[in-house]
């Protein structure tokens, strides 16, 4: 206990001792330049009319309003996602169609759409369930064409994109292009023909 008080007073003392010997230059680095800056500022602020002031200040705010209101209103965008509405599903639709060509990613959620969309359909018409009716186009026993089949089962198996990538070379048999090659409009096209009947 008294080595921690001898310690404290040691450093007490040489703490005195430098501000003692600093004290001058403090004075002459720091304290003089401040008290002329604050002397010249109220010179300065003293020197000019207070009307000239409230005109000064009255002239900001004008600006600041001025500016607020002459920006273009930019117009309010279509897009549902970046007002935090969910968009709908031909929203989504178009959104998938318009990137497409943009990479595998794209065109396998549209792919999972339209499969939805297809299953929910085929579900209906042969009073089964969605699951009864993905069964069914897993067992191969919905009697669609080859390439329709292959593009319904690539957008409806993998629940995730990385399962996806995962299952492409199962799902892509030797020799042909990846069923998510295939033209939407063509699937789309069969489905109603399918439905209408």
């Amino acid at each position: 206990m008294s080595k921690k008080i001898i310690l404290i007073s040691a450093v007490m003392l040489v703490g005195a001792l430098l501000a003692y010997l600093i004290q001058d230059f403090v004075r002459q680095a720091l304290l003089y330049p401040l008290v002329y800056l604050y002397w010249s500022l109220r010179l300065i602020y003293e020197g000019v009319p207070g009307a000239v002031w409230w005109g000064i200040c009255l002239a900001l705010l004008l600006l600041v309003a001025l500016s607020s209101l002459s920006r273009e209103k930019k117009p309010s965008s279509t897009n549902s996602e970046t007002n935090g509405q969910i968009p709908s599903r031909p929203q989504a639709w178009m959104r998938w169609m318009n990137k497409k060509n943009q990479g595998d990613y794209f065109k396998w959620q549209l792919a999972r759409e339209i499969s939805t969309l297809a299953l929910t359909g085929i579900a209906n018409r042969d009073r089964l369930t969605p699951a009864g009716a993905r069964a069914e186009l897993i067992a191969d026993r919905l009697n669609l064409p080859v390439h329709i089949q292959a593009y319904l089962l690539a957008g409806s198996l993998p629940s995730s994109y990385s399962q996806y990538i995962e299952m492409k070379p199962k799902l892509i048999k030797p020799g042909t292009s990846s069923p998510l090659e295939l033209d939407p409009e063509e699937i789309i096209v069969f489905l109603e023909t399918e439905f209408e009947r």
